[in-house]
């Protein structure tokens, strides 16, 4: 059953939509912590727009061998996310988050610097992916969970909007992609490094004061 006792008819107008977004936007809590729940996503969608093209068809794995390294970087992801379940309750909020952004800067400025340096191993491309995937996983909850607070009675709005600007840059970010060229791991790792750097100075220049 629905949590509401009384349907606003009138929230799902367009106009009333607009208003919510606008007046969601502009909270000072709620932009810093959506921009950290936006951010990680942008690194995972260019490896999964640009990893299939690169590794297999630049460094010659075959389908089977690369499912094996995606599912890699996917399952470090889901274990992370299991094991934030215990930690966040043991460290805190804001411990998770402080190390999310660090591991998921290091991990994509790690990546970006092996590709520019032109290692070519599939190590260089699945390492840092595992542990980025695993920094978004301590990122994430403590993120929409800190956006939504001051919205208890818009969380719905909240976390919609969150999710429409979170669709919006991950497509842009795969188009992105797909329009570079594929023969390096360069374009895929320069969206990782500049989302995991681009989250790391919105916490350390707009939530960690807060």
């Amino acid at each position: 059953e629905e949590t509401l006792t009384t349907k606003n008819v009138y929230a799902i107008k367009p106009v009333t939509m607009l208003v919510n977004y606008m007046e969601i936007g502009r909270n000072r809590l709620f932009l810093p912590y959506a921009l950290l729940a936006i951010g990680p996503p942008l690194g995972l969608s260019a490896f999964l727009s640009g990893s299939s093209a690169v590794l297999i068809g630049s460094y010659g794995l075959d389908p089977a061998t690369f499912s094996l390294f995606f599912a890699m970087v996917m399952g470090s992801n889901t274990i992370a996310a299991f094991a934030n379940g215990r930690l966040v309750i043991r460290f805190g909020f804001a411990a998770m988050l402080m190390t999310g952004t660090l591991i998921c800067a290091v991990a994509g400025s790690i990546e970006l610097g092996l590709a520019l340096s032109g290692v070519s191993s599939v190590w260089a491309i699945i390492a840092p992916m595992m542990a980025y995937m695993v920094g978004m996983a301590l990122i994430q909850p403590p993120a929409q969970a800190g956006a939504l607070v001051p919205f208890p009675h818009r969380a719905g709005a909240a976390s919609s909007l969150i999710g429409i600007m979170q669709g919006l840059l991950s497509t842009i970010s795969s188009a992105v992609i797909g329009l570079m060229p594929n023969e390096s791991a360069i374009p895929m790792a320069s969206v990782a490094a500049i989302a995991g750097l681009s989250i790391l100075s919105v916490y350390f220049l707009a939530l960690r004061r807060l």
